[in-house]
């Protein structure tokens, strides 16, 4: 039996071991996902109460506001990032009934379905709305988009608007007080290579927000030249090798089109939410009726042509209009990965109050986010990932903490490495893209610095393969990050056990004490891709040149 085949006979006889924890009579009843479904019996009062659905590489965050009766969401893909390096939402939708059944309802239910990968929302309502009304929403990962289908007791029309609050250029500015205190909480968090840095860092609009033959459209795009990673090139003396490093940034444009068979378009808008300004371009239906479908299609790439992305965008949105979104090709796909791995605790009863049960509920509820997250171009981010959402009033959604087109790895690894013990082996293969694309950059780096043909991938990895400018540190007296002056490598006036910040550092090291040093993480991302050819019986080959240069 060859290494290929052991592997699988393995993954097969732990998978049987798992399930055998699940009697036979509860299996036959129900699936063994629905003692974990999530269900709440009320409409929420805000964003904090809301509810994740996703697939593939989007997710969305979900909730019905008290309200208003408005369905709300918020709409992230991996690598919506920006000239700043924000990894951003594409938006906000909201969708208003009328009548509305969701508002002063007198039944409600929004429930989380894992097995099929939805969300269901049902509600009886009063007065004029005294009907029952059915929403199903899911994203559609072969496509990207994501999918609204109403089905009203009685006829209802609808209104569908797009929120952004990236209407105007801000400038992100830190707080002097706490820049002055040199603590991390500031706005400019969602680019947080930029916090505390003399240099003014300008969040730009989004280029594209318009109603279009019956649709809107929206997109960010970001200029040829962009600050993340320029900045960080000029800062670190390897502008010379601009041209030999990725640019991951320059061009990408992210967005989509909200839209519907029986759309027109009504009016514009503007409002604040979680004091956050915003601005929205409403569609509303033609005729009532009871059932309607609405979609939001989304794409994401680097193009020089903005032409060349909106033919692709367009494409999208007709394989959505030939599909509908395709719900039953998305359940398929969900429900062959909840057969993959799962763990299930006292499956004879389900008791909320027990720590071992919240054990196997977690375990799921977690995996059933990261395969929202994890299919990417990028890897998935462990503070979150698409999920975010506003933590706090007066930051806008775009924000999160450690947040960026750069990833830490010492939290990255805690993602991936259950992900060979739970047969996911498709979600790896963008967390080892990401360090072949550091790879080039570093070994560049580590070259102009020190002279040698190795590689030091930092510990906040950047695509380019170059530190982040905060880490770097600032070339600005008083600031509690200050880089001091650079020595050449081998010079006897620095000292290796320490770096103080404003003092002599060796040029090519970080000023931060807290990654100066912290190199290990590419060993352990280095053993993971061997794991990983061990576990799946995948080649490794195409990782080969990664191991010599980390030794």
């Amino acid at each position: 039996m060859n290494k290929k085949h052991r592997n699988k006979s393995w993954l097969l006889a732990a998978t049987l071991s798992v399930m055998a924890l699940t009697p036979l009579h509860l299996a036959t009843a129900e699936h063994w996902t629905e003692r974990y479904d999530i269900e709440w019996n009320a409409p929420s009062k805000d964003v904090t109460g809301n509810m994740p659905v996703g697939a593939g590489d989007m997710a969305c965050n979900v909730w019905v506001e008290k309200a208003t009766g408005d369905l709300m969401f918020y709409i992230q893909r991996s690598g919506s990032f920006t000239e700043i390096g924000e990894h951003i939402k594409l938006g906000r939708i909201r969708v208003q009934l009328e009548p509305n059944p969701l508002k002063d309802c007198t039944s409600f239910s929004q429930r989380l379905i894992l097995k099929d990968g939805y969300i269901s929302i049902r509600a009886e309502g009063s007065g004029d709305a005294d009907f029952e009304t059915r929403i199903k929403l899911w994203v559609d990962q072969f496509n990207h988009s994501v999918n609204i289908s109403i089905d009203a007791d009685k006829p209802v029309s609808w209104k569908a608007a797009y929120e952004s609050w990236r209407t105007e250029d801000k400038t992100l500015e830190d707080d002097p007080q706490i820049k002055a205190s040199g603590k991390l909480r500031s706005p400019r968090w969602g680019s947080y290579q930029f916090v505390h840095g003399p240099v003014e860092v300008v969040k730009l609009k989004d280029e594209g927000f318009r109603f279009e033959n019956g649709s809107v459209l929206f997109y960010h795009r970001n200029p040829a030249e962009t600050m993340s990673p320029d900045y960080g090139l000029k800062q670190q003396g390897l502008e010379k090798y601009k041209d030999q490093l990725p640019n991951i940034n320059k061009y990408r444009t992210m967005g989509g089109r909200l839209f519907a068979n029986n759309a027109l378009e009504h009016e514009e808008s503007a409002g604040t939410y979680y004091k956050t300004d915003f601005k929205s371009l409403v569609l509303k239906s033609k005729a009532p009726a009871r059932q309607h479908t609405l979609h939001v299609a989304t794409h994401i790439a680097q193009r020089e042509n903005l032409t060349d992305w909106m033919n692709e965008l367009n494409a999208t949105c007709d394989a959505v209009r030939k599909t509908g979104g395709d719900y039953e090709k998305n359940k398929a796909w969900w429900n062959a990965f909840w057969e993959r791995s799962h763990i299930v605790i006292h499956p004879d009863k389900k008791d909320e109050s027990s720590p071992l049960w919240q054990i196997g509920r977690n375990y799921n509820l977690v995996r059933y986010m990261v395969g929202g997250n994890a299919y990417g171009e990028f890897p998935t981010k462990f503070n979150g990932g698409n999920l975010t959402f506003d933590e706090r009033q007066g930051y806008d959604p775009d924000w999160r903490r450690w947040g960026g087109d750069f990833f830490t790895a010492q939290n990255q690894r805690l993602i991936y490495w259950p992900m060979l013990r739970s047969g996911d082996f498709d979600m790896m293969p963008s967390m080892f893209h990401l360090l072949e694309l550091a790879h080039a950059g570093s070994k560049i780096r580590v070259e102009d610095a020190f002279g040698h043909g190795g590689m030091m991938i930092s510990e906040n990895v950047h695509p380019t393969g170059i530190h982040i400018p905060f880490s770097y540190g600032w070339k600005e007296a008083g600031n509690k990050y200050e880089r001091g002056p650079d020595l050449k490598f081998g010079d006897p006036g620095t000292d290796a056990t320490f770096i103080p910040r404003g003092k002599p550092i060796l040029r090519g090291l970080m000023v931060s004490p807290s990654v100066t040093y912290y190199y290990h993480s590419q060993l352990e991302f280095s053993y993971m891709m061997l794991m990983y050819h061990i576990y799946s019986g995948e080649s490794f080959e195409q990782y080969m040149p990664f191991f010599p240069a980390v030794l």
